[in-house]
């Protein structure tokens, strides 16, 4: 009796830690979130930008570049992870508050959200090919087809 107790408790130990590794996997890798480059056409003038100046400008409080150029500002799909990061990261707020905010400033006139496109790909498409741009990808997805101003880890 002894010895089966034993036999037993060995199992369910062993079947513990196994689950225990399995969720701690899953923990882990679903907590996981790849860098986030922002990104504009290769036209823009600038080779970096802050926080405080994005935060700005996805606020909607900076209407153009530096050089008095118009700015565009791209936002990836809403529910995405990659803009859950960007906006608790860089905006300081939860997702339901930004779109709220802009959902304020547009039914009171005083401002047009930035234009959501599905994707990285689209977002990085949408930026490669308009003069102004500024969004945000994935960094995996970076190349030489858009200026890459900040990394957000």
């Amino acid at each position: 009796m002894k010895t089966a107790f034993n036999v037993e408790m060995l199992c369910k130990a062993r079947s513990f830690g196994l689950l225990s590794v399995i969720l701690m996997g899953l923990f882990w890798q679903s907590n996981v979130m790849a860098d986030v480059s922002v990104i504009v056409h290769s036209s823009v003038a600038i080779g970096s930008i802050d926080a405080g100046t994005l935060k700005s400008i996805y606020l909607g409080k900076l209407r153009s570049w530096p050089d008095g150029a118009a700015l565009t500002v791209i936002d990836q799909k809403a529910g995405s992870k990659i803009r859950k990061k960007f906006i608790n990261e860089i905006i300081g707020k939860k997702e339901k508050k930004f779109d709220a905010y802009w959902s304020r400033k547009a039914f009171s006139g005083k401002g047009t959200p930035p234009k959501n496109l599905g994707n990285d790909a689209d977002v990085k498409a949408w930026v490669s090919r308009h003069k102004g741009s500024i969004g945000y990808i994935d960094s995996s997805m970076a190349d030489s087809s858009v200026k890459v101003l900040l990394i957000i880890k």
